[in-house]
């Protein structure tokens, strides 16, 4: 216990500040407590983006040749737009859609463009135009994703 007039040492005077009371105790124990848990967490969070790095991205100028070979014109990147679909809870898709300026094709003036790699280590790629109702990257994946289960 502390005695009239008894002052505790500073911070400066002691390096290593003694925990002289059960609530600084405590609060150094659930300091350590959340520094570990919050520690646990960023790691598990590097895990996940190492095992997203690991993954092959294509380069945009593959994207580009598929564009190009389905669908004519000349293709000319604009953007990445990273983009993470669900349905009922569930992620169908999490990836990055390259957006290409299409010049040179009848109708269509964007293309959106990208590709996933198959169980048996082959890419598929695809190429969908704006062209209504795909107003965006985000209707293009929705609409290749209702196309592949179609054909299923």
């Amino acid at each position: 216990m502390k005695k009239k007039g008894e002052r505790f040492p500073s911070p400066r005077s002691n390096p290593t500040p003694r925990l002289s009371r059960v609530s600084d105790r405590t609060r150094y124990i659930y300091r350590f407590r959340k520094d570990s848990m919050q520690n646990q967490q960023v790691s598990k969070t590097l895990n996940l983006l190492d095992n997203r790095r690991n993954m092959t991205e294509v380069r945009t100028s593959a994207l580009k040749e598929a564009v190009e070979s389905q669908h004519g014109g000349t293709a000319t990147f604009v953007q990445s737009v990273p983009i993470r679909e669900e349905h009922e809870g569930s992620v169908v898709w999490d990836g990055t859609v390259a957006v290409f300026d299409l010049t040179g094709h009848p109708t269509a003036k964007r293309a959106y463009a990208w590709s996933y790699e198959l169980p048996d280590g082959k890419r598929r790629f695809f190429a969908v135009l704006h062209m209504p109702p795909i107003i965006g990257p985000r209707e293009a994946v929705r609409a290749a994703i209702v196309a592949e289960q179609r054909a299923k």
